[in-house]
């Protein structure tokens, strides 16, 4: 593929896209802005803020089994996350380097695979669309650099994609052994990995439906639902109900999409979504929805009922669990859902392109031209432009002015604080913690 970086370079795919098309190599090259804009803001390492900064305490302060319990700080998260944190602090200390480096691979991990999958699901200009919207969006890069696991949540769900995609010529009942292997892990390891391994499962239906007559569909099916459901509950009976301590519980109350009836159910969801897009791409990200709705019609009809059930099965399950006051339908704790979206959006973003530019090519008004010129420049403005200058400002001052709005009483040495201990020094009194 011509003029495109040789590390995310692929094979055939169902998707026509060839090498000397301008938005194919486009869309390489930002994939490589992307995993470049990671890079420079772990280098940059903002300094810690309070939610990270919790989690740092309970990581530090309790052991292995300990972290299995009751978190402090009204903090909730998965056991081998925190496991995984632990063992990175024992082993390197202090260092936020090491800390967050799991988040920078899971996020760069994203990027590589989102490309993968794009370029499988969309036309040339649909991956475009999608490297720029996840690749620069501004609160995601902010995820990169935190000891929290929203990103590594998006690097299942997208991995999770990536494996169904990869495995389409495997038989049934294979796919569903790799997922009765896998799926514990995943639910471990991420809390919204239950609605992931969900979507798998919902995604392996139609095919397992037509090998129905073949026991091993079976016996693998149920194996792998066993696994799953399982290890959910074993996970909700141990570190799920020991985390839900009061405070926490009533905050996440108030994100729950509401219940009643269908015309308020539906107005919550649309709220939820617009919500959703307005935290990830602030202050016109609910302009998106028009896209994500073209989108999800076009992307019905063109992809095979796997790939659609994966795409909407885990938002969905969120959307069913966050009716039933199970799930926050919450903009961090739906990070999982985010690249999937983007498929969605990149894909409305591209027909909507493409009609501009058959108007264009084909009417003669000089005055509708420029009125088509007109949409033209104002979605360029809305999705590119702005994002853009946003996450160059964001680099320029990593996360102070995000620490100055959490903690608008800080001093200015706690702001600029940049290691655990100097931190806890100076907002705890602490002078040092005990290994």
């Amino acid at each position: 593929m011509a003029g495109t970086p040789r590390f995310i370079q692929t094979g055939s795919t169902e998707v026509t896209h060839g090498g000397n098309q301008p938005a194919e190599r486009v869309a390489g090259w930002l994939a490589v802005l992307a995993l470049g804009l990671r890079v420079v803001h772990f280098i940059c390492r903002p300094p810690v803020w309070c939610d990270e900064l919790w989690i740092l305490r309970n990581v530090t302060a309790k052991s292995f089994r300990e972290l299995l319990g009751p978190l402090t700080d009204q903090q909730a998260a998965p056991p081998l996350f925190l496991w995984l944190e632990r063992s990175i602090w024992l082993a390197f200390g202090d260092s936020l380097f090491a800390l967050r480096f799991p988040q920078l691979l899971a996020s760069c991990g994203v990027i590589v695979l989102l490309y993968w999958v794009a370029r499988r699901c969309l036309d040339p200009l649909g991956v475009a669309w999608a490297m720029l919207l996840f690749g620069v969006c501004d609160p995601v890069l902010d995820h990169t650099c935190e000891v929290k696991p929203y990103v590594i949540d998006a690097f299942l769900a997208v991995a999770a994609l990536a494996g169904l995609i990869a495995t389409e010529n495997w038989p049934v009942w294979r796919r569903a052994a790799l997922l009765a292997l896998a799926g514990p892990l995943i639910i471990f390891l991420s809390y919204p990995g239950c609605f992931v391994c969900g979507g798998v499962l919902l995604a392996l239906v139609p095919d397992a439906w037509k090998t129905r007559r073949d026991g091993r569909v079976w016996g693998a099916s149920m194996l792998a639902a066993a696994t799953c459901a399982g290890a959910f509950l074993l996970l909700l009976e141990g570190p799920i109900r020991s985390q839900k301590t009061g405070d926490l519980q009533n905050w996440w109350t108030s994100q729950y999409l509401v219940l009643g009836n269908p015309l308020r159910m539906a107005g919550s969801c649309l709220e939820g979504f617009a919500t959703l897009f307005e935290h990830f791409w602030r202050p016109t990200g609910g302009v998106l929805m028009l896209p994500f709705a073209v989108g999800a019609v076009c992307l019905t009809r063109k992809l095979t009922g796997s790939r659609v059930a994966m795409l909407a099965g885990p938002c969905l399950l969120a959307i069913m669990a966050s009716f039933l006051q199970s799930y926050p339908f919450e903009s961090r704790l739906l990070l999982f859902c985010l690249p999937l979206l983007c498929l969605v959006i990149a894909e409305g973003l591209a027909e909507i392109s493409r009609a501009i530019h058959r108007e264009l090519a084909s009417t003669q008004r000089t005055k509708s031209r420029m009125v088509l010129a007109g949409m033209a420049a104002a979605v360029l403005g809305v999705v590119v432009v702005w994002p853009c200058g946003k996450t160059a400002y964001s680099l320029a001052a990593p996360r102070v002015r995000l620490t100055n709005e959490v903690w608008p009483e800080s001093e200015e040495s706690r702001i600029n604080a940049t290691t655990p201990q100097q931190i806890w020094a100076r907002h705890h009194g602490e002078q040092s913690v005990v290994r």
